[in-house]
């Protein structure tokens, strides 16, 4: 595979796994406004986030890492 194709892919991949955070984001928001809340749910959709996060933090840095090698 080629550089030029891998950065394709992984800017492909960031785009769908911010996405992902957004609308997970956006629903535990209008979950949290409402009035039947369990703390089990917030912290497994909190932990879920913030793996998230750290997945779109790799896959940004291995594309700089590509970029700065062309």
């Amino acid at each position: 595979m080629s550089n030029k194709e891998k950065i394709t892919v992984l800017r492909a991949k960031i785009k769908s796994k911010e996405r992902e955070l957004y609308r997970a984001n956006k629903e535990m928001n209008a979950w949290s406004k409402g009035s039947a809340r369990s703390l089990s749910n917030a912290k497994a959709s909190n932990l879920w986030a913030e793996t998230q996060r750290k997945e779109i933090s790799r896959l940004k840095t291995q594309l700089i890492e590509i970029e700065k090698k062309n």
